[in-house]
């Protein structure tokens, strides 16, 4: 059996809420040096159940663990952030439930408000047969290893779920500007944001287990 867990789904009514918050944000004066979705628009026609399922068949995958991309949600504010992955959650559960032997969800919260995030666990637990958690790599350059986030990681542990950490963009350094930098953000930024969110959760708890 081969299962792609590297794979995204997102509809055209979650994009539009992507899309509002930038919107809005715009309006409120936010500036950014690049707006990822934009830069990368997600290809509406893989939310067609019947072409991702010919593709899947076409390739030969029999499982794919559905989650949402979190550059998605860079720049927006925290409230949007969780509105955008509960409407993410609930798609993907929909069409986990519409072929059960096909897809498994893997939701997303964001840890902008750390309340939020635990909220939408449990209810993702207990409503959305959720098989794992994504998050991104950093939320506004704050690290994963912060222990503002430990309550969050402490109920992922009690329900033995599998954490999945999704590159996202950074704005500390200019010459890998997505848009100025020809995309070198996506090619060496997100496997380098990677690495540092994985160093800094390895050395917090080794240092939190043995220290010095």
């Amino acid at each position: 059996m081969i299962i792609d867990v590297f794979c995204h789904h997102s509809s055209k009514a979650v994009e539009e809420l992507i899309e509002k918050a930038r919107r809005r944000e715009e309006a409120e004066g936010t500036k950014r040096r690049w707006t990822p979705q934009s830069e990368f628009p997600f290809p509406l026609k893989s939310a067609d159940a019947e072409f991702r399922l010919s593709l899947m068949d076409k390739y030969g995958i029999d499982i794919q663990a559905l989650s949402q991309t979190t550059p998605a949600l860079f720049g927006i504010e925290a409230k949007d952030s969780a509105e955008i992955c509960a409407r993410s959650n609930d798609e993907n559960y929909a069409l986990c439930k519409a072929y059960p032997g096909r897809f498994v969800n893997v939701c997303i919260v964001s840890l902008l408000d750390v309340k939020s995030a635990i909220d939408e666990l449990a209810r993702s637990i207990n409503e959305l047969d959720c098989r794992g958690i994504t998050v991104a790599t950093n939320h506004n350059g704050k690290g994963l290893d912060s222990p503002d986030y430990f309550p969050f990681y402490e109920r992922m542990l009690a329900h033995d779920l599998p954490l999945f950490l999704h590159p996202t963009y950074w704005e500390s350094y200019p010459l890998a500007d997505q848009v100025e930098g020809w995309a070198l953000m996506s090619a060496f930024g997100w496997p380098f944001d990677t690495t540092q969110a994985v160093w800094r959760l390895i050395l917090e708890v080794s240092w939190i287990a043995f220290p010095p």
